[in-house]
């Protein structure tokens, strides 16, 4: 996840190693609350930062600092 820019607990649950990896799961079945919030913030997430507008406007930017150079 990293590199991504989304924030563990808000977009995404975060785990390191099997241990946390099975816990995050057993917090999805559980905890329909959070699930609800993680799917509304991670739809808004990817939206707002890897639409295919967005990715354009960021390949744009790239090709015009290239050509700049």
């Amino acid at each position: 996840c990293e590199g991504l820019g989304a924030t563990a607990n808000e977009e995404l649950l975060m785990a390191d190693n099997a241990p946390d990896f099975f816990s995050a799961i057993e917090q999805l079945l559980r905890d329909d609350i959070l699930v609800k919030k993680l799917r509304v913030n991670a739809n808004q997430f990817v939206r707002e930062n890897y639409s295919q507008e967005k990715v354009g406007e960021k390949r744009r930017a790239l090709y015009n600092k290239l050509v700049d150079i």
